[in-house]
């Protein structure tokens, strides 16, 4: 089954990378994938016919396998490839400059900015909020976890610890399944929204929109509190002041946690406080 909608909510290597990780079998799609991988550097440089060289299969073969990845052609595939996502953008100039000049102050700088956003976060605020949202998904007859990019590795460690507490989380990778993800969502759901910059519902206002429209309940991790679309959120969660030097996630992450443990503790093995 072809990955529907390649639209991107992240880069290309991600994409290929969760495909290799989960394959189970490992056929012609396979091989090109990890051959993409090996050559990623290089990747966007090269001909249909050059990369079919390099991962020892046919055109065809390469072309089938863009299509499959969500990609019409493999043109498609390459103009994607220009959407790069440099480790060195996530940290600012004067950052990437003191780690050459005094390590040990960019370390000192890179740590007081994860306490100040963890001391941000941890409010008495939080610690009421995390209780009723634990409740409500609880309560909830579906959850949905929607983000993009690198916060995926938050809802997937959210849907790991919710699992063994015999609750299913949706997480999915794709423009197309999170789309359809969102079209099947009742008022009887919740949904979870993780960003930090408070991006994703203008980057992915189709799917947003969606979200709105099931009048499910949903509750936003975020940074950037005051956007006007979370005028449409039932829970707004801050994890933090600063993403400077992409710090947010931590505090993402601890927000997480602290859902998970306020959940563990009224709820796990299906017993409530009041058992």
């Amino acid at each position: 089954m072809a990955i529907r909608d390649a639209k991107s909510m992240g880069s290309i290597a991600d994409l290929l990378l969760n495909y290799v990780s989960t394959a189970s079998v490992h056929d012609t799609n396979y091989e090109i994938a990890l051959g993409m991988i090996q050559n990623y550097s290089r990747l966007y440089k090269k001909s249909c016919e050059e990369v079919a060289e390099i991962c020892f299969v046919s055109k065809a073969s390469v072309s089938r396998f863009c299509k499959f990845i969500g990609y019409t052609n493999y043109k498609e595939f390459q103009e994607a490839l220009s959407f790069n996502y440099e480790m060195g953008s996530q940290y600012t100039k004067n950052f990437k400059t003191m780690l050459k000049t005094d390590k040990q102050q960019a370390m000192e700088s890179y740590r007081d900015a994860l306490v100040s956003n963890i001391y941000s976060t941890l409010s008495e605020e939080m610690l009421v909020q995390t209780e009723e949202i634990a409740e409500i998904l609880y309560e909830s007859e579906n959850i949905a976890y929607f983000s993009h990019q690198f916060l995926w590795d938050i809802g997937r460690f959210f849907q790991s610890k919710m699992m063994l507490m015999n609750k299913y989380v949706k997480q999915f990778m794709y423009y197309g399944a999170q789309l359809e993800c969102a079209s099947n969502l009742s008022p009887r759901d919740v949904v979870v929204i993780c960003s930090v910059q408070g991006t994703y519902p203008y980057r992915y206002n189709v799917i947003w929109n969606e979200i709105v429209s099931r009048a499910c309940k949903i509750i936003v991790i975020t940074q950037n509190v005051e956007s006007s679309y979370w005028n449409q959120a039932d829970y707004i969660i801050s994890c933090g002041k600063t993403s400077v030097n992409d710090t947010g996630k931590y505090s993402a992450l601890m927000v997480m946690d602290m859902l998970l443990i306020h959940y563990m503790s009224k709820y796990c093995n299906g017993k409530t406080d009041e058992d």
